[in-house]
């Protein structure tokens, strides 16, 4: 968060931009000057004082002081970051004070340099021209909106970035050019106030505070329109000096800005008052961590059947220092943790309750790991699961423990475990095994069971939720440097098996070099396709339904994929052009669209994989005859692909490694809409499906 630090740079870099721009202004524009006679024409003059005053601004957010402060110098900037949730009222305000005193200084300090110079020129101040003060008003509107619109574009974009401050000079360099005839080109409130303060010039000085102001709100609430917020609130973002924003996308993770929130539950909560689902807070018997029949070699026991932890009891194992955060599970009650609940089958029936907390002894033979629950992230299963779409709980309990898409710490192990240590960054496969041939040989997500076992869907609790216990065969050790990006491990691992799937099928034709890939949808599952096809070195092209530019086509252009909108060519159109695609990876959740990629897009020898899962019964009319004739003689192959193993879990490692290595940064944009705290998991669910939300995920506890 913003802090004095932040602010005297904003005072001081507002302070330079008025010393510099007004001295341009006196110089350009003083009877007395010897510019004036050296250069008669005041176009060119204007022209001059406004490359002067908007380079002046550029060389400062380039400076340190814009390195420190983010390098707004001005509070209609200000009011737009404000506005998109990168800073808090009291930054904004303290931001906003440093610029007018900032101002107030940088006018004083020319008028003592210029003396009667300064005062020929009336200090620089900015009064209506040609077209008199409405001209003025919507002149300054509008030229304020296109310039807070053009930082907000370029600051949300990593390669555009640092660009930033550049394109904002020339396009005030310009505006001031065709501008200052008709309302002397303020863009800036503090800019206006401090020759208006110190010189005494008041003529249409309210065109100044509004405009500009009004401007940059139209620019800053359109923008939240389309993605919800920025990247970063600086203009120009530099590793080296901390980013005092909130939610800095620039930023790992464990070193972002975080909006402060009462670690005190909310009064609705307490087990006295009903949830915000309208259902008590409840104490539960045994959770169901485990499957009820897991058929694997180190046998589970069934939970309802294990011996409860005790207070004060010790357990068997190694263990690291629990974490020291006030509200977590260990200082409340060693025995209980808080955790989100569904009653399957009943729509909105998601709430707070508090369970047991497990025991790393819960798993047999000193095997147990007990895994910290640092993030969870969301996705439209959840949302259906809550809507009472489906989901099942475990055996012997009315509710089932929601969310699949986990990232924890190891905090304990059982003495007979050597895989991992205290310490340690784990996801956890989300598919148990069952009784099936395919559930023996650890490919549980091959079963041939019609039940099966799915954390936070089917039969196993989720990880929404404080800790679990595992066996260690369930777990994936994540690097040190990958844990920031982690919590998309799970999404990753579904479109890896995809993928792997669609090479070993097609060694049927003894060679298959693909060379031209498409993806059809362009969310979580669709960018990450795009990442593991663009680290395989295939042309990618990737469709989605809403035209560029937004932060989703922006991502897949950023890896080197070519974005198309269905809207503005359909997949007939596109494979009339291209001749079609190798492999074809459907990622849209509607499943007329597979119709359309079988009669299109697929081309000879090609394969198409189909990862949505797509409840209902839409109907579509498909030409029937086209498409088998097209499949049989052109050797097509379609084949549908569900969850993941640990062969594809460790390859998402490795593909998120390589992401990160050559598109630093580009994983993180993906972590769109952080919530922070179970206690806000209403917040997370209402934000699933959000304009702009990419990946919804809840911040459980401190990395």
């Amino acid at each position: 968060m913003t802090g004095w630090r932040e602010m005297a740079a904003e005072f001081a870099g507002t302070a330079l931009l008025l010393l510099l721009g007004l001295s341009a202004v006196v110089v350009g524009f003083a009877s007395h000057s010897p510019v004036v006679a050296a250069v008669p024409s005041a176009d060119l003059r204007r022209l001059l004082t406004g490359v002067l005053f908007a380079g002046s601004a550029t060389l400062i957010v380039y400076s340190p002081l814009g390195r420190i402060s983010g390098g707004h110098i001005n509070p209609a900037v200000t009011l737009a970051f404000y506005r998109l949730g990168k800073m808090t009222g009291r930054s904004a305000a303290g931001y906003a004070a440093a610029q007018v005193a900032g101002a107030v200084l940088g006018t004083v300090l020319v008028l003592l340099l210029w003396g009667r110079w300064a005062t020929d020129v009336q200090l620089g101040a900015t009064v209506p021209g040609t077209g008199g003060v409405w001209a003025s008003l919507a002149a300054e509107v509008a030229a304020t909106f296109l310039l807070v619109a053009l930082i907000l574009n370029l600051v949300d974009r990593p390669r555009l970035m640092p660009y930033t401050a550049a394109a904002a000079g020339l396009l005030v360099a310009t505006l001031v050019f065709v501008e200052a005839p008709v309302s002397g080109t303020s863009l800036n409130p503090a800019r206006s106030l401090g020759p208006a303060l110190v010189g005494g010039t008041w003529t249409g000085l309210w065109v100044y505070l509004i405009a500009p102001l009004a401007g940059a709100l139209a620019a800053a609430v359109l923008y939240w329109r389309r993605r919800r917020t920025v990247a970063c609130g600086k203009l120009i973002h530099d590793d080296a000096y901390t980013c005092p924003f909130l939610d800095c996308r620039y930023t790992p993770p464990e070193r972002r800005v975080r909006r402060v929130r009462s670690l005190r539950p909310p009064a609705d909560r307490s087990p006295d008052r009903p949830s915000a689902a309208g259902e008590a807070v409840r104490h539960k018997p045994a959770v169901a961590w485990l499957t009820p029949t897991d058929a694997v070699p180190t046998p589970v026991r069934d939970p309802s059947r294990s011996p409860q932890p005790q207070p004060g009891r010790r357990r068997a194992g190694r263990s690291a220092a629990a974490p020291g955060a006030a509200g977590t599970a260990c200082e409340r009650n060693t025995n209980t943790m808080k955790a989100i609940g569904v009653s399957p089958g009943k729509a909105g029936s998601a709430h707070l309750i508090d369970v047991p907390r497990p025991a790393v002894d819960d798993i047999p033979h000193g095997r147990g790991v007990m895994v910290r629950i640092l993030r969870l992230g969301l996705d439209g299963t959840d949302k259906e699961i809550n809507a009472g779409e489906y989901g099942t709980a475990p055996a012997g309990q009315d509710y089932l423990i929601t969310g699949h898409e986990s990232l924890g710490r190891v905090e304990e192990v059982g003495p007979a475990v050597t895989e991992f240590a205290p310490g340690d960054y784990v996801v956890a496969r989300v598919r148990r095994a069952g009784d099936s041939l395919y559930d023996l040989i650890d490919t549980p997500d091959m079963t041939t069971d019609d039940a099966y076992y799915e954390h936070g869907i089917s039969r196993v609790n989720g990880f929404l939720t404080e800790y679990y216990v595992e066996d260690p065969r369930y777990l994936i050790k994540i690097p040190q440097g990958l844990q920031h990006v982690a919590v998309l491990l799970e999404p990753t691992s579904v479109a890896e098996k995809g993928i792997i799937e669609a090479y070993e099928i097609q060694r049927r034709l003894k060679v298959w070099q693909p060379r031209r890939a498409a993806v059809l949808g362009a969310g979580t599952i669709g960018l990450l396709a795009t990442m593991i096809l663009r680290n395989r070195g295939l042309e990618v092209t990737t469709f989605g339904l809403d035209e560029p530019p937004y932060l989703n086509s922006d991502l897949a252009e950023a890896i080197g994929a070519t974005y198309i909108s269905t809207k503005q060519q359909s997949l007939a159109q596109n494979a009339a052009e291209t001749g079609g695609y190798d492999l074809v990876f459907e990622a849209t959740g509607y499943s007329p669209i597979v119709f359309d990629a079988m009669c299109h897009l697929v081309a000879k020898n090609g394969i198409l994989v189909l990862s949505s899962v797509t409840g209902g019964m839409r109907r579509s009319e498909v030409p029937s005859d086209a498409i088998n004739l097209d499949f049989v003689l052109g050797n097509k192959v379609m084949f549908g692909t569900v969850n993941a193993n640990r062969e594809h879990f460790e390859a998402g490692v490795r593909d998120l490694a390589v992401a990160e290595a050559q598109y630093p940064g580009w994983l993180s944009r993906l972590l769109t809409h952080p919530v922070h705290g179970l206690d806000h998991y209403d917040e997370a669910l209402a934000a699933l499906g959000a304009p702009g939300a990419i990946k919804v995920f809840v911040e459980i506890a401190e990395a």
